[in-house]
């Protein structure tokens, strides 16, 4: 819910912070794990804490407040009708997809009027649900009790992501095995369009090896133009579709270079059985068919 916010007699002469303003109670950090940095928690016994802030380390920055913002006021009305002390900072978190920056956060005293928040064990989850549910109908009768867990809710902010993946996996298994089988019949048309120049090296006295190598160089050459004309566009993509994440892996060459090897191993491995083949026949019998 954005929100406007200034330091307390600001209001005129400096443009307002962009934030978050949210109403929590006494017991939200430690149910969610939020971490304090500086300052306290909400504290029932301390009547003022109704007039009391909590912000994110990215509002203090954001305020100019970051290297002593305990006690400072601050409001989130041009009129100055209203203003908030600064009590205690927690710790940046993401609250949004991991394609947004952690935005400026402000939590006040309130209750939310639609959700609450529960830790509880997972031991026996369906009983513990059970009681909730049995509260619940004490206080809301009216009112169906509709549950989820946080981390179900905040996988489904990125099954776009993983359908993505999951789609891009599929096709570059389906792209490697029909590569494999044109690399394959290649082979095969290589080795056979080079049946007499492979016999006439073996009567000269040529090794095993020296034909596999031979033949896999023939291939290896392909290959690696393959490669060094797709880094550069699978980079270019890449790095694109990264630049749409504030949190992100960073693409670096020995990435490019795994791939490139498992690459030229799966051919090797794809056109070892046609070298080998070639390389163990009768030399007689291919120079008699010559």
């Amino acid at each position: 819910n954005g929100n406007m916010w200034w330091k307390d007699g600001k209001t005129k002469e400096e443009p307002g912070i962009g934030g978050q303003n949210w109403r929590i109670d006494h017991d939200y950090l430690e149910t969610l794990g939020m971490r304090l940095v500086k300052g306290r928690n909400f504290d029932r016994q301390v009547k003022t804490d109704a007039a009391a802030l909590i912000i994110n380390e990215t509002m203090a920055q954001a305020l100019g407040i970051a290297d002593d913002p305990i006690g400072k006021r601050i409001t989130n009305r041009s009129s100055n009708s209203f203003v908030y002390t600064v009590i205690g900072v927690v710790e940046d978190f993401n609250f949004e997809m991991l394609t947004e920056p952690i935005l400026p956060l402000a939590m006040r005293l309130g209750n939310s009027p639609t959700i609450t928040s529960i830790k509880l064990q997972t031991q026996d989850l369906a009983s513990i649900i059970n009681e909730i549910q049995h509260v619940w109908e004490q206080m809301a009768p009216n009112q169906p009790f509709i549950y989820e867990f946080m981390d179900q809710r905040f996988a489904t902010m990125y099954t776009g992501v993983e359908r993505i993946r999951n789609v891009l996996t599929s096709f570059a298994i389906l792209a490697t095995i029909i590569a494999c089988l044109g690399l394959f019949g290649l082979s095969v048309f290589m080795v056979e369009q080079r049946n007499k120049e492979i016999s006439v090296r073996m009567v000269l006295g040529a090794k095993t090896y020296q034909i596999v190598s031979l033949l896999s160089f023939s291939f290896l050459k392909s290959i690696v133009l393959a490669l060094l004309l797709a880094t550069p566009i699978a980079w270019y993509m890449m790095s694109n579709w990264l630049n749409d994440f504030e949190y992100k892996i960073s693409l670096n060459v020995k990435l490019f270079v795994l791939s490139g090897v498992v690459t030229l191993c799966i051919a090797l491995v794809t056109t070892s059985f046609q070298s080998l083949k070639a390389a163990f026949s009768n030399p007689v019998d291919g120079l008699r068919n010559e």
